[in-house]
């Protein structure tokens, strides 16, 4: 009986100088592949909403170890609400559930290129010219992916007789902020001024402080008065008055 409560002691002390004994089990190993493919299908599947697969690439930018737990079953989940919005760089919280309960929370870094046919320049184009088909063509390029489908696009036709507003070398993507219609009126120019009250109609000539297209409301200078007035362009270097 001594003996046996000399042993219980023994026990007791060991156990109280080392803290919590861990039981050890046997474990699984989740290779880190599965977890990267988890991160790509959840963009790739974001990304299919306005964009066709064939034109999305997803690669993980930082690798990641192959991890182990204990045995049992194993589900994964993605908290949305932790991802910023769509854009080139993601980096995608994946957490790890053991029977149900959470046990881990794994970050993927992803980057994704999108691609598609859009209008490039074939040769530099200047600044201020008159764009024909010539100078223009379609190709596969990766394009921004937080652009919208009016910022760049994907029909020649759409900008033949247009011009450009600044330089274009060879081979860009031309997008819809260094483009624009090719003004009827430009500023510090001559127009012609038409004014109609019922049957009659009459037509000075004034300065235009604003170059503009056709129905842009711009504003013209009297030269003999030097009063500004508002007038909407109706043709090449000539104007309405609005009243």
């Amino acid at each position: 009986m001594i003996n046996w409560l000399l042993k219980k002691i023994s026990l007791s002390a060991i156990i109280l100088s080392i803290g919590i004994i861990s039981i050890a089990t046997a474990d699984q190993t989740i290779k880190s592949d599965r977890i990267v493919e988890l991160a790509k299908s959840y963009l790739l599947n974001q990304f299919s909403q306005n964009y066709s697969s064939e034109n999305i690439d997803v690669t993980n930018t930082r690798l990641l170890p192959d991890i182990s737990f204990p045995e049992g079953k194993i589900d994964y989940f993605i908290n949305e609400k932790e991802i910023a919005n769509i854009g080139q760089y993601h980096t995608i919280p994946i957490i790890i559930l053991l029977d149900g309960k959470p046990i881990r929370t794994l970050f993927v870094n992803c980057k994704v290129k999108l691609y598609g046919n859009v209008v490039t320049s074939v040769a530099p184009i200047k600044m201020h010219q008159n764009i024909n088909r010539e100078a223009i063509t379609l190709s596969r390029q990766e394009i921004n992916s937080n652009s919208k489908n009016s910022d760049y696009y994907q029909n020649i036709e759409d900008l033949v007789g247009l011009r450009t507003i600044q330089y274009i070398p060879s081979g860009k993507i031309i997008n819809a902020a260094i483009i624009e219609k090719i003004p009827l009126v430009e500023k510090n120019k001559q127009v012609k001024v038409v004014g109609k009250i019922g049957d009659i109609e009459a037509s000075i000539y004034g300065t235009a402080l604003e170059k503009g297209v056709k129905d842009d409301i711009i504003n013209v200078q009297n030269p003999s008065t030097q009063k500004i007035f508002s007038a909407r362009i109706i043709g090449k270097n000539s104007v309405e008055l609005v009243f």
